[in-house]
């Protein structure tokens, strides 16, 4: 497996869609496992990440129930302290004041990457430190 595969340097993550609670909590391990720091390699942490507001129903309406919205606010908010930078919907969490702020839009995101290749990206990161390890 390559380095190129592993994207050691990946920094920032852009999530369209919607979202369980589970896939929030699948999120945060992932970004804290690229957050810690490991002497057997060199990946970069991820500093910015973007979410899609798409947990409604066509007709307005939350697909998740009250206690799952709390939660995933719950699993939003250690994620932001995990990362420099943090967009969900048309709100940026502004980090020294801690207030949601509208977001301007734009800027230089460039990776966008979908469950299907974060679950991947895991899976073949894991593979890869077993046989390291071994």
């Amino acid at each position: 497996m390559t380095a190129q595969r592993l994207c050691p340097h990946l920094e920032e993550l852009v999530r369209h869609g919607s979202y369980s609670v589970e896939e929030m909590m699948a999120l945060e391990q992932f970004i804290l496992q690229r957050n810690t720091p490991n002497t057997d390699n060199a990946l970069s942490r991820i500093r910015r990440l973007r979410l899609g507001d798409d947990n409604s129903h066509p007709h307005g309406y939350p697909v998740l129930n009250t206690e799952e919205l709390r939660t995933c606010a719950e699993v939003q908010k250690r994620i932001a302290e995990l990362v420099d930078e943090i967009v969900i919907g048309k709100l940026a969490l502004h980090k020294s004041t801690l207030k949601w702020v509208p977001s301007t839009g734009g800027g230089d995101w460039l990776q966008a990457w979908d469950d299907y290749e974060v679950n991947q990206f895991l899976s073949d990161f894991r593979a890869w430190e077993e046989w390291w390890n071994s």
